[in-house]
């Protein structure tokens, strides 16, 4: 009982975080570059699973490379996260920080914790 009482209020903290970080966001959003923005907009649409807002950060162009996955291009990579989200229903979580780009690379820190596959394995991605 106790470490779901944990688990509960760290994940009440992580949320309050996230929308703490999105608020900081957009509040200083004329101030950044573009693909910062751009990148905020992306893992925002992530953690909000909105596929269809995290595709619309992508060029039509978009080649993506991902050792699961590895290389999908154009509609491939769009739809990859549709299915991804899809699959994982109302257990992703993604949080994100130090969101920073320039004219040349963008870059994030996330973490995204989901189930997939038939057994609903729960999986934690985290990227710096």
């Amino acid at each position: 009982m106790m470490k779901c009482i944990i688990a509960l209020i760290t994940l009440c903290l992580l949320s309050f975080q996230c929308l703490f970080a999105q608020q900081d966001s957009l509040t200083n959003m004329s101030k950044i570059h573009p693909h910062q923005a751009l990148i905020t907009d992306f893992y925002t649409a992530f953690a909000n699973a909105d596929a269809d807002g995290m595709i619309a950060c992508y060029h039509d162009d978009i080649v993506f490379h991902d050792p699961a996955f590895g290389t999908l291009e154009g509609e491939k990579a769009k739809s990859m996260w549709k299915m991804l989200l899809s699959s994982g229903g109302d257990t992703t979580k993604v949080i994100f920080n130090n969101v920073s780009a320039n004219e040349s690379k963008g870059s994030a820190n996330w973490q995204a914790t989901y189930n997939f596959g038939p057994k609903k394995r729960k999986v934690i991605n985290n990227i710096a």
